[in-house]
């Protein structure tokens, strides 16, 4: 099943608004804090909902199917972004004890949860808790950075931390 973000259209003014709002702004996902491009999070803030129900029905219908994420462009920025979420919640379907996920450098208060948090935990959990499919693939063509070192830290996390593919 592959998830497939499309890079700016020419015409589309919006889009390429969002692109030039390059200032960054903090993001908690479960347990990672980054900073991340606003003008990509605007952007993944409107189609998230949408994105989440269409991957969730499509791996319900063919649970053995692996999720593949991938984007040009200013879709690699949202794809990246996507797949960063997938990452900080898998830390907490595998965090059993021993296990940890990534860890941020900005400040956090002990135990606190985000509201993002509170409502992708039952959201996010069926995109992982699939035993008889292999762990996520994630290909950006000429993708920007979308956001700082912890944010790539939960991204590298999901992707290097993953079981072999069956």
């Amino acid at each position: 099943m592959v998830a497939a973000f499309r890079g700016s259209l020419d015409g589309n003014v919006g889009a390429w608004s969002r692109n030039l709002q390059c200032w960054t702004d903090p993001r908690n996902f479960h347990n990672c804090s980054g900073w991340v491009h606003h003008g990509w999070i605007t952007g993944y803030d409107k189609l998230r909902t949408r994105l989440i129900s269409a991957i969730r029905l499509a791996l319900d219908m063919h649970p053995t199917y692996r999720l593949v994420v991938t984007g040009h462009s200013a879709g690699g920025a949202l794809a990246s972004i996507f797949i960063a979420e997938l990452a900080t919640f898998r830390g907490v379907i595998s965090n059993r004890g021993s296990q940890s996920g990534p860890t941020s450098n900005a400040s956090r208060t002990e135990g606190s949860v985000s509201p993002l948090d509170l409502w992708s935990r039952s959201e996010i959990a069926p995109l992982l808790q699939r035993p008889l499919a292999p762990p996520p693939l994630y290909i950006t063509f000429a993708a920007p950075m979308a956001g700082n070192h912890d944010f790539a830290g939960a991204i590298d996390w999901l992707l290097y931390t993953s079981p072999s593919p069956r």
